[in-house]
């Protein structure tokens, strides 16, 4: 121990432990069944090192799982979230901007300074939903959706349900960030006019989204 003085005698004995060989030094699952034996059963009990007290168990057999599979699906029966609970899970997954939020919202400070501030952090909500930016004044949000995340199907429903509370919503897709100037005139008319809904979802340019709005009107 760094600092601390130990003696002859526990010096000894540390050195001592150190010489007597271990059971399982030099064997792996493989070659010992011993040691695969236990490397199983660790397996078995352990997930990402946590205990995972429900393995085997279900809703029929254990009434913790029971109540819990209970409690999950009245949340799910068309029960929205409320906005102290949306602000928390915001506040948790997203209390600083990623790197894609933070290319996007370096572009609008430089097209309009102070306008639209980062509220992805849970800070503004809107009805249910949480806009990435928001200029509350103007009443306008902006969106950033990323391809793996995100579906085209996501869309519409998010643009009425801002348009439900008075809002206008710009979706940016992750791979248009790219190109900065296509994303610049994309901001400036949502800013500076009044786009309808269906205006909005024109201007998608992301070639994987653009191919499915394709198989769409196909």
């Amino acid at each position: 121990m760094k600092g601390y003085p130990v003696s002859a005698e526990t010096r000894e004995k540390i050195r001592s432990a150190r010489m007597i060989d271990s059971w399982n030094r030099g064997k792996t699952k493989e070659n010992d069944l011993r040691v695969a034996s236990n490397a199983l059963s660790i397996k078995k009990t352990f997930i990402c090192g946590r205990k995972v007290w429900n393995k085997g168990l279900t809703k029929y057999t254990d009434e913790r799982v029971a109540r819990n599979a209970l409690n999950v699906s009245k949340a799910k029966k068309g029960k929205p979230l409320s906005q102290k609970c949306i602000r928390a899970t915001q506040c948790a997954l997203h209390y600083r901007p990623n790197k894609q939020e933070v290319r996007l919202g370096n572009l609008l400070d430089e097209l309009y300074p102070n306008k639209y501030k980062y509220s992805g952090d849970g800070s503004t909500i809107i009805g249910h939903y949480c806009p990435d930016f928001s200029s509350i004044s103007e009443k306008k949000v902006v969106d950033l959706f990323g391809t793996y995340w995100h579906k085209l199907s996501e869309v519409y429903p998010r643009l009425k349900g801002f348009k439900k509370y008075g809002f206008s919503c710009l979706i940016i897709w992750d791979c248009e960030l790219d190109n900065r100037d296509m994303v610049a005139n994309k901001v400036r008319e949502f800013t500076e006019g009044n786009p309808t809904i269906d205006q909005i979802y024109a201007w998608v340019k992301c070639p994987r989204i653009r191919k499915e709005i394709a198989k769409l009107e196909w």
